[in-house]
């Protein structure tokens, strides 16, 4: 493990605390890396299905396109349709999350304050349109970050169910 000195720069940001998080935050990273293969295997799994009904979407490289994907095709192709209401309940769940997992992916821990348990996490952007960054910066509280990745994790579980399911239905041809 990394150790952080008692630099006063640290702002109150200590190993006991990085220690603390770090199972979470490793758990959560796995686990939406296996969320985001399983929707891509079900991407292809349905390919054939899909461009029978002729929608004209390419194939999706990251989350936010990938979850407007099936979002699409759980709704049209008839023969996923008994999984949409599901699956939009997957990615009720998976939204409330992303944007924790992302802070914490991308971001950097800024600050912590022990008698609120909370950290704030900064992570630089670039500014749309713009030459200039901009710095976001949201606080969180620590047993979030803890109960993040038991989140992710069982949300991988369901997904890699699903995927199974669709690729019994949709064998390729």
């Amino acid at each position: 493990m990394t150790e952080f000195s008692e630099d006063p720069f640290r702002h109150g940001i200590t190993n006991d605390l990085v220690n603390r998080i770090s199972p979470s935050v490793g758990l959560m990273t796995v686990s939406w890396g296996f969320i985001e293969q399983s929707m891509a295997a079900i991407i292809e799994f349905t390919s054939n299905e899909v461009a029978k009904k002729e929608i004209n979407v390419e194939r999706p490289k990251f989350y936010d396109p990938k979850r407007k994907y099936l979002i699409k095709i759980f709704k049209t192709v008839e023969a996923l349709s008994s999984y949409k209401n599901h699956v939009n309940g997957l990615f009720e769940d998976m939204d409330k999350l992303s944007k924790v997992r992302h802070l914490l992916t991308h971001g950097t821990l800024n600050q912590f304050n022990p008698d609120t348990d909370t950290v704030i996490i900064s992570k630089v952007n670039p500014e749309k349109d713009e030459p200039q960054y901009v710095i976001e910066s949201q606080e969180i509280l620590v047993p979030v970050i803890l109960e993040a990745g038991a989140r992710a994790e069982k949300l991988a579980t369901v997904w890699g169910e699903l995927a199974s399911k669709i690729s019994d239905q949709f064998p390729n041809d």
